[in-house]
């Protein structure tokens, strides 16, 4: 099922901007390109867990239809008003598909550089965006290779799928912003989930979280209270034969 759904929503003035993200990169009036998508209490998963509440953050309410908007929305802003003229992606997935989204947004030329293996209505949703695509290579790896070369010829920016730190990992942190200011709405007696549950697979969305979880005060570096309830854990969840984060820890 291919859906594209457009969310309007009362924008908190607190995550209005990136300046209150990361100050000096933008004016204070750039508001992002991601929306802030509901968190809601799930009942069947609540019961579940023998009642100890259990809330799940809709992101694939995004307008490019998932999280990936909030940390490439941020890259390709940042690099726009550092004077980008294009946009090259390298990925078949809600990551290109995001790039595509942004650089519709920002009115800038955008590529994207599949594999051979990207499913035929992905390249289609790709081209509606306005995106250039490029087929290349059996595999990511083969693609992202190819990408790197055409941004340096063209002159453009890279957007990598996962990784930045100083804007992918930045944008993907408004997550946990959002979720501490819903728990905190909703009065409980103690605002601070136990554990946040999070797929990896490049490890950008993970590596966000800890950034926000940073951000906020609820990280063991950043915590000024003794109490381990302070503190989320996060469990990076894999998938069986994908599970590559899992490896690399146990080797």
């Amino acid at each position: 099922l291919n859906v594209d759904v457009n969310v309007n929503v009362n924008v908190d003035p607190l995550l209005n901007c990136w300046g209150e993200m990361d100050p000096g990169v933008f004016e204070s009036t750039m508001a992002p390109l991601h929306v802030q998508t509901p968190l809601i209490r799930s009942n069947p998963l609540t019961e579940l867990c023998g009642g100890r509440p259990v809330y799940l953050k809709l992101d694939a309410l995004q307008p490019s239809g998932s999280f990936k908007l909030r940390g490439i929305g941020y890259t390709c802003q940042k690099a726009v008003a550092s004077g980008a003229s294009c946009l090259v992606s390298s990925s078949g997935g809600n990551a290109g598909l995001a790039t595509a989204h942004a650089g519709r947004a920002l009115a800038v030329p955008t590529t994207v550089v599949v594999p051979e293996t990207t499913p035929a209505f992905i390249r289609e949703r790709l081209r509606g965006y306005g995106s250039k695509v490029v087929v290349h290579g059996s595999q990511w790896s083969q693609a992202n290779e190819h990408a790197m070369e055409l941004a340096e010829q063209l002159g453009g920016k890279l957007v990598h799928p996962f990784e930045g730190a100083d804007d992918t990992w930045i944008g993907h942190a408004t997550l946990v912003h959002e979720i501490r200011r819903d728990l905190m709405l909703q009065n409980l007696p103690i605002p601070i989930p136990a554990a946040i549950v999070t797929c990896v697979g490049g490890g950008g969305l993970l590596a966000g979280i800890l950034t926000g979880l940073d951000q906020v005060g609820w990280s063991t570096s950043t915590s000024t209270s003794s109490s381990s309830m302070s503190v989320p854990v996060v469990v990076a969840m894999e998938t069986v034969g994908a599970d590559s984060l899992h490896a690399s820890i146990e080797a």
